[in-house]
């Protein structure tokens, strides 16, 4: 996730015109129980109960941000509001019939091809039941993704998927409708993609079960704060932190050690020479996915194509100097690369 959306928790409020245009394709019962584990200062999913008829008595909403989660308590009155919660720890026991999600667009943590939706699409589904209709909001990107594709087709039926209009697609931004199933066995998700929202079918929405517990099992990162300063182990921690002198190599470091630490995202934080200004550098490595190989394969029966992925690894090194100017650099390598960019040297050579 980019520095601005880690500010903001990757929290982007949906336009009001998508959320009538989902609303549309919704049916739904005054019994019906609505969750939003991602509902941020509450307004979508508010419109979404309005729109669908719901009293707030019926919505349960979930927000991490402390100063969202106080806004969203006071725009839900009489809604079920877990404050600064963690939706993929925390305690919930109810079966909600409708599932609103929303989450934040990113990479789980370490890279790879895991996704953060992935995790909120398989902590959802666990608070749904059979006949649950699911409506989650993602990156079109998605759809290639095999982990948020085989959830989908393991736990789903009736899955549809359409673009946000074009006017409202800052990200790529797609929403998929789908119906909670009882089968359990990964298969290859049957979706039907649509050009529009409002082409999509008409998903109804049964009774739901509230939930009587819905509470966080971790510290949210304010609450944690302010758990240390009471018991004052929060003096103590940075009392410890000014006096504590910072660890040195017994030798110096070359270029190769300095490159190590940088692209394993062990050297984060203000770098000072002597004699020359001081400079912030922030190292990162993941793995991405590449087609490293695509071949025709004649057989008796036909012609098959054969599609190799392989993972490389991405290196990235951001740097920001007194003049305040972030300057990145970057570096994809595979192993088949390494060996072409060695023959290509020799050549050149």
């Amino acid at each position: 996730m980019r520095q601005a959306a880690q500010v903001r928790m990757g929290y982007y409020p949906i336009p009001e015109p998508v959320i009538d245009l989902i609303s549309t394709r919704l049916v739904a019962e005054k019994s019906a129980a609505l969750l939003d584990p991602c509902a941020g200062e509450g307004l979508a999913v508010k419109r979404l109960a309005d729109n669908l008829g719901l009293p707030y008595d019926r919505v349960v909403a979930g927000e991490l941000d402390r100063r969202r989660s106080n806004a969203l308590e006071a725009n839900l009155p009489g809604a079920i509001v877990g404050k600064e919660i963690d939706f993929n720890s925390c305690r919930f026991d109810g079966r909600v019939s409708l599932a609103y999600v929303n989450p934040p667009f990113d990479d789980e943590f370490g890279g790879g091809s895991g996704r953060v939706e992935a995790s909120f699409l398989s902590r959802a589904l666990s608070c749904t039941r059979e006949g649950s209709v699911l409506v989650f909001v993602g990156p079109g990107r998605l759809k290639a993704n095999y982990k948020f594709g085989d959830l989908m087709g393991a736990y789903c039926t009736r899955i549809s998927c359409a673009p946000f209009p074009r006017e409202h697609r800052r990200f790529g931004e797609s929403v998929w409708f789908a119906i909670r199933s009882n089968n359990t066995l990964a298969r290859p998700s049957a979706r039907d993609d649509f050009g529009s929202i409002d082409m999509c079918p008409i998903y109804r929405v049964g009774r739901g079960i509230l939930p009587k517990l819905f509470t966080p099992t971790k510290y949210s990162p304010h609450a944690l704060i302010d758990a240390a300063n009471a018991s004052g182990a929060g003096g103590r921690m940075l009392r410890d932190s000014v006096t504590s002198k910072v660890p040195r190599p017994p030798l110096k470091l070359g270029k190769g050690h300095l490159a190590l630490l940088l692209a394993g995202g062990h050297l984060n934080g203000v770098v000072e020479k002597q004699g020359r200004p001081p400079h912030v550098v922030r190292g990162t490595a993941a793995k991405e996915e590449f087609q490293k190989s695509k071949e025709r394969i004649k057989e008796e029966s036909g012609v098959t194509t054969k599609t190799v992925i392989s993972q490389k690894i991405k290196l990235t090194v951001r740097y920001v100097e007194p003049d305040g100017i972030i300057k990145t650099l970057t570096d994809s390598i595979a192993e088949s690369d390494k060996k072409a960019e060695t023959e290509g040297t020799n050549e050149s050579e």
